[in-house]
């Protein structure tokens, strides 16, 4: 069951910080050091969310109209991993979300295989907060990964 939390409602509660807590423990060093004291600017919107399934974690940033960009930190390997952000994709969907966009560093080789397997579509690559990254969509009409 995919646990997702929206906005300042739940951001006061034990439970998204809980959750929080989990999210930074997946999380590598150097995301930590990144992305770390955003987390709670991040959840502290109504148009920004969090979702968890099994130990894996995705943020949901509003970036206008139906456009999110999306932000990974898995736990789980392989298959599995592609099954649960799929999963979580198909929730966001759900709620009307449309195209997503990400960044990842270019250093990252499996993390951008790993949105490549998910449909995502490099538009390119840009110099900016996270340095030398490469820039993915996914618009809601691609395939994304299908099922075992």
């Amino acid at each position: 069951t995919i646990s997702r939390f929206f906005g300042r409602t739940c951001w006061r509660s034990i439970s998204i910080m809980t959750q929080l807590d989990r999210l930074y423990s997946v999380m590598t060093p150097d995301s930590q050091e990144k992305y770390g004291h955003r987390l709670e600017e991040w959840i502290d919107t109504k148009t920004h969310t969090l979702l968890e399934l099994e130990g894996d974690f995705t943020l949901w940033e509003w970036r206008g109209g139906d456009v999110y960009e999306g932000h990974f930190f898995f736990k789980s390997k392989g298959r599995t991993a592609l099954n649960n952000a799929q999963a979580m994709i198909d929730e966001v969907r759900e709620k009307g979300v449309g195209k997503i966009i990400g960044y990842v560093p270019t250093g990252l080789k499996p993390a951008r295989w790993f949105v490549r397997q998910l449909g995502f579509k490099s538009q390119g690559f840009v110099d900016g907060a996270l340095g030398l990254s490469e820039y993915f969509t996914l618009e809601r009409r691609e395939a994304t990964l299908e099922r075992q």
